[in-house]
């Protein structure tokens, strides 16, 4: 019983980890692909993109740098508590996750908020003949926000069901 539960919070963090892992990459990919296009590029379709890539590369960076470290804590603290027989430790980890669920359940909601201001920044552009550079914001905007809100939707997904879990077995 306790290697199952060692296991499930292993596997939790393991998918945890990896989600982290992916938004950094590709937020490091985004901040180099930004630079590369605000550098060598003179049209204002690119400039446009590159705005919101390197800013929101930049959030996606810190954010899922501090995921990975705390969950490497959190997971450690767990394993630790679970192997010296206190209990308590999974009664706290379920009101951890149900308040790291509320954390991304408002980051999808700005997600979605900018996935649609890019949307109207692209859309406003094209039918109302502005310039190149609010197109190229709007895409940046989408596709930005765009794998962030998947990743954070498939992590909400997944949190969801460990923390569903963890309140069975704690029943």
């Amino acid at each position: 019983m306790l290697d199952e539960k060692i296991y499930r919070v292993q596997n939790y963090y393991k998918s945890h980890q990896k989600n982290a892992l992916f938004i950094l990459i590709w937020g490091l990919l985004a901040l180099a692909f930004g630079y590369y296009a605000y550098t060598n590029s003179s049209t204002p379709f690119w400039k446009g993109i590159t705005y919101p890539t390197l800013l929101l590369a930049l959030v996606q960076i810190v954010q899922s740098t501090y995921m990975l470290v705390q969950g490497n804590k959190q997971q450690k603290i767990l394993v630790q508590d679970l192997g010296a027989g206190k209990t308590s430790s999974m009664t706290n980890e379920i009101t951890r996750l149900n308040s790291f669920l509320e954390v991304l359940r408002r980051r999808a909601i700005l997600q979605q908020v900018l996935i649609g201001l890019g949307i109207g920044f692209a859309l406003t552009a094209v039918f109302a003949d502005l310039s190149d550079l609010m197109i190229g914001s709007g895409i940046g905007l989408m596709v930005q926000a765009g794998v962030s809100y998947v990743a954070d939707v498939l992590l909400q997904w997944r949190t969801s069901l460990y923390a569903s879990e963890l309140r069975v077995e704690r029943k």
